[in-house]
């Protein structure tokens, strides 16, 4: 694993300036998040794993929700923390809700995309409206199912399998035509 010198862990994988606070944080983190103490198991697999880009060939596919909690997060960091993550994954689920609260509030499911061209599918939840996936070569957009919501705590896990079950049974609805589907 290539890490820039004098940084390490987590820190050594994110873009930006460089403190002791950052550090710190990313440290904490990286321990609750993955249930690793310091340089356990589960962080050195993390930053091993996004180490190698997702234009790369890897015996493995990275999945990366943004799920962005702006209370987790020091000010000024989880934007371009959040984006390089996205950058490194090969599947990327964002709700453009959460994508405008991060990177700006006129941005598209399409311009989305042009922030996120890492992942090689990206797919942009825009709520009770529909949710759009991009990949290299193909854009598809499903119109939501009309629902009565009867409890919303879940819904995104839920969209998610559903997605990810689609993605793997072949639906034309997860991903392109099998002639163009991405090889992952």
């Amino acid at each position: 694993m290539r890490v820039r010198p004098g940084v390490s862990g987590v820190g050594g994988l994110l873009r930006g300036r460089r403190s002791a606070r950052r550090e710190r944080w990313l440290a904490r983190a990286r321990a609750r998040v993955l249930g690793a103490g310091e340089g356990g198991a589960g962080g050195v697999l993390l930053v091993r794993a996004l180490a190698v880009s997702a234009t790369a060939r890897r015996p493995y596919v990275i999945s990366f929700d943004v799920n962005h909690r702006p209370a987790l997060w020091p000010k000024g960091i989880a934007p371009d923390a959040l984006r390089y993550l996205a950058n490194r994954a090969d599947i990327v689920l964002v709700g453009l809700d959460e994508a405008q609260d991060l990177w700006g509030p006129d941005l598209t499911p399409t311009t989305a995309r042009d922030l996120l061209p890492g992942p090689r599918i990206l797919v942009v939840k825009d709520g009770s409206r529909a949710a759009t996936a991009f990949t290299a070569s193909e854009t598809v957009t499903v119109p939501a199912l009309r629902v009565t919501v009867a409890e919303p705590v879940g819904a995104v896990d839920v969209f998610a399998a559903g997605f990810f079950a689609g993605l793997l049974r072949g639906d034309p609805y997860c991903v392109p035509a099998p002639s163009r589907r991405p090889r992952l």
